[in-house]
């Protein structure tokens, strides 16, 4: 009735930039959400003082009812354990879907408000995980300790009506930041090549725990090849800003609800550790166009501690494998990196068996003898350079010879028929 007598209402933000659809988003009314959208579409985009879109807080007052509910949690693993004919109880669980259903009408408005960032440059997707990150992780870690890794473990998580509404909406998410957004607004959702598009938004990388989600609830995807042929591994390889280390304390050994194998104080590994620990034959197979694991992140600039040094730990024949578009060994690769780092090069040629040789022919003949491991480092480095930069002067000094034969034999047919003809 209101909107009737003043349209313009839908649209008007208060002191702090919200508009009626914010305040909607935030208390999840699905109805009001429903009429403002109709009424005023674009203020799906609109932002707060701090940035925040309609959708930014959708996530976070869900987070907030999602929090309260996730701390009733069991201490004990007698009271975890619930038996399988026992459902859960409509009381503990939360709105059915409510989540979900506001996140989907948010998007179908105008599904450019996925890429709008808040002034702190998170997108929704990141947004979600930063404030569903620490809800679920708890609830996977009582899962983990309570069923040790087995098959009970994915029943858990798939029946926990708290992990099961956030990993419904962070699929929404995800798929929708992809190219399936026309088919997730109208269709059902599908884990179909899940781990496909998580590897491929940067948002979903730097989430620890949704990243261990995913591997978990659809571990058989990282056996399988998208249209393009490349498994999961390969994306995640081929990846051009490397997403930051996943670093995070772990509770002290006073606290006695931490399981005594969790009792350390600090964990740090990679993207590249977290996907391999799942499936380590990747990193022997090959991408649609023959390349390895190692040589795709070669190409893409990565550093030692990035992900070099965890795919020669789990496939280290790798390095004697030559790259099928450059023909060049691993450690060449790196040498071309005018970026690369020192430690890379160096592990890499100290790895590769035919330069090593190459390396031990090039002391014997100079009789150089190193002191510790940085002179031998410094000579190696020095050996590569030589390598390295006399097959190119001697590649370029060729082509230099080509493209002057070819001048003057240009230059000698140009005089010939500028030459007047003798009768």
């Amino acid at each position: 009735m209101l909107l009737r007598v003043y349209p313009r209402a839908a649209s008007t933000p208060n002191g702090l930039g919200l508009t009626p659809l914010h305040l909607a988003a935030r208390t999840r009314n699905v109805g009001v959400i429903a009429v403002l959208l109709q009424t005023c579409p674009q203020a799906v985009c609109s932002a707060s003082v701090v940035g925040y879109t309609p959708l930014h807080l959708a996530i976070r007052g869900a987070a907030l009812i999602l929090s309260g509910q996730s701390s009733a949690v069991p201490q004990h693993e007698e009271d975890a354990r619930v038996p399988q004919q026992e459902q859960p109880r409509e009381s503990d669980a939360p709105p059915a879907r409510t989540t979900v259903v506001v996140v989907r009408r948010l998007i179908e408005g105008n599904i450019a408000v996925l890429h709008v960032k808040d002034r702190d440059g998170e997108t929704p997707l990141r947004h979600f995980c930063h404030y569903m990150e620490p809800i679920v992780h708890k609830l996977m870690v009582h899962a983990r300790d309570t069923y040790h890794g087995t098959e009970q473990e994915i029943q858990y998580l798939r029946q926990h009506p708290i992990i099961g509404q956030c990993w419904e909406t962070f699929q929404l998410l995800v798929k929708a930041a992809t190219a399936h957004a026309s088919t997730v607004l109208h269709d059902s959702l599908s884990e179909r090549e899940m781990v496909h598009d998580v590897v491929k938004n940067l948002d979903c990388l730097e989430s620890f725990t949704f990243s261990l989600l995913t591997l978990k609830l659809c571990r058989g995807q990282l056996e399988q090849r998208d249209e393009r042929g490349d498994l999961p591994l390969h994306i995640l390889s081929s990846v051009k800003v490397r997403p930051q280390r996943y670093e995070f304390k772990l509770p002290s050994s006073s606290q006695q609800q931490v399981p005594t194998r969790c009792r350390c104080t600090d964990v740090s590994m990679n993207a590249m550790d977290l996907f391999l620990a799942f499936h380590k034959p990747a990193a022997s197979m090959p991408d649609r166009d023959g390349e390895l694991p190692l040589h795709l992140v070669l190409r893409n600039n990565a550093q030692w501690e990035d992900a070099v040094e965890t795919l020669m730990r789990v496939y280290p024949a790798a390095v004697t494998v030559r790259d099928k578009k450059s023909g060049l060994y691993p450690f060449m690769m790196a040498a071309v990196d005018e970026s690369a780092s020192l430690t890379t090069l160096f592990r890499l040629i100290r790895a590769c068996p035919e330069f090593s040789r190459f390396v031990d022919g090039a002391k014997a003949q100079e009789g150089c003898c190193c002191a510790n491991r940085q002179e031998d480092e410094v000579s190696c480095l020095d050996v590569l350079r030589d390598f390295v930069c006399g097959t190119r002067e001697e590649t370029q000094s060729k082509r230099a010879a080509e493209a002057s034969l070819s001048s003057s034999t240009r230059h000698e047919s140009r005089s010939t028929q500028k030459r007047p003809r003798i009768v």
